[in-house]
């Protein structure tokens, strides 16, 4: 189940490229798309769906 979870994740937000400039970059949109996805989730959680 976590490896679909990240495979998923990969693909919806390209996250093997990310064209980050430096760490704190690279640390922000992760933290970005991370929130994203458990934002989503928990929408889903919400309306019952899975």
């Amino acid at each position: 189940m976590v490896e679909t979870f990240f495979a998923q994740m990969c693909d919806q937000f390209n996250l093997k490229r990310n064209y980050a400039k430096s760490y704190e970059g690279l640390a922000v949109r992760l933290a970005s798309k991370l929130s994203s996805m458990s934002i989503l989730h928990w929408i889903n959680h919400l309306n019952g769906k899975n």
